[in-house]
């Protein structure tokens, strides 16, 4: 039985349905969002993306945007990182925000935070199956349902996931997914040496 499978038959909350869980081709660490409106915006953010290191990182524990564990709408899997370069992850993230703000691609103010936090999103009450409405802009303004994540976080909330390696810097299209059922990446960046 898969984690996604003991979460929905043990913790039987409000709105936590199987719809809300990100699909284990789309897991990723999240650095930052933009929104590139034209062509010219989006090789610009291509340019940009090009130092990073190779990481190894750990995802262990569950932590949820907002202040209220009843009404969630993004629950996520912490992120650490290993090894002797500990810290140096949380620097190129950073850095990479500072630079893509620096170029006006990127507003640093929605972050509420002087550093990136650095997560794998699980669940997220976006991505709730509504049949209602077939745009899926549409869908995620009208119909977002928080759900209660109180059992989850009781069971799960130390939860170690594993170690990874941290290998490539993406910069993906959202909504427009790859034949592997992952995003369409602009541009891709690898961190190995």
């Amino acid at each position: 039985m898969t984690k996604s499978e003991s979460v929905l038959r043990d913790c039987s909350s409000q709105g936590v349905e199987e719809s809300v869980f990100i699909s284990a081709n789309k897991l990723h660490l999240t650095v930052g969002v933009m929104s590139l409106m034209d062509d010219e915006e989006k090789l610009l953010a291509t340019t940009l993306l090009t130092d990073a290191k190779e990481k190894v990182i750990i995802m262990k524990g569950l932590a949820y945007m907002k202040n209220n564990p009843e009404k969630i709408d993004v629950l996520y899997a912490k992120v650490e990182e290993c090894g002797s370069q500990s810290g140096s992850l949380q620097q190129v993230a950073d850095g990479v925000v500072d630079h893509f703000h620096s170029k006006g691609l990127m507003k640093k103010e929605e972050f509420g935070r002087k550093n990136v936090n650095l997560h794998v999103t699980l669940l997220n009450s976006r991505y709730r199956a509504r049949a209602s409405s077939q745009d899926v802009r549409t869908r995620q303004r009208i119909f977002r349902q928080s759900f209660d994540g109180t059992q989850i976080l009781e069971k799960f909330g130390d939860y170690e996931f594993g170690v990874m390696e941290f290998g490539d810097i993406h910069l993906s299209q959202f909504g427009d997914i790859g034949a592997d059922g992952y995003y369409l990446p602009l541009s891709i960046v690898s961190c190995a040496q």
